[in-house]
């Protein structure tokens, strides 16, 4: 008896790349542990993913108090990862849309081996930058 394989349709390497840190951000956001940073420590209880989206957020958590959008991107060591951390802090601070006083936008760069950095803007003219790494799960 023969087999017959089909063959699977390659996927785009920076698809797989920024989907598994959507994935990662939704695990930390949902199950964060003690050294997180405060942004995924803000209890959320239900974490929605916009899968292969083209529009500004990747990730809308929803917190006990309020709410958090993020946009995440994904960098392979710490130098590109803070060039594309000030990217999303420049487009955090020039948001113009209206946002409502419970609401966080938030920017977060995954870096494999080193962790999260993360960009949070909390009030509608100030961006909280932490441009160290803050360690994950692994």
């Amino acid at each position: 008896m023969t087999q017959t394989y089909r063959k699977r349709k390659p996927t785009n390497h920076n698809y797989r790349h920024g989907s598994d840190a959507e994935s990662r951000a939704k695990l930390d956001l949902l199950k964060p542990h003690a050294r997180a940073h405060p942004i995924f420590r803000l209890g959320a209880h239900h974490v929605m993913r916009s899968a292969g989206s083209k529009g500004e957020f990747d990730l809308a958590a929803q917190c006990a108090h309020n709410d958090l959008w993020l946009q995440v991107k994904s960098a392979p060591d710490l130098k590109r990862g803070a060039r594309e951390l000030a990217k999303l802090e420049r487009w955090l601070s020039r948001y113009d849309k209206p946002v409502p006083p419970n609401r966080y936008l938030a920017g977060l760069v995954w870096i494999p081996r080193a962790g999260w950095l993360v960009a949070a803007r909390y009030t509608p003219n100030k961006v909280v930058v932490s441009a160290n790494a803050y360690p994950s799960r692994g």
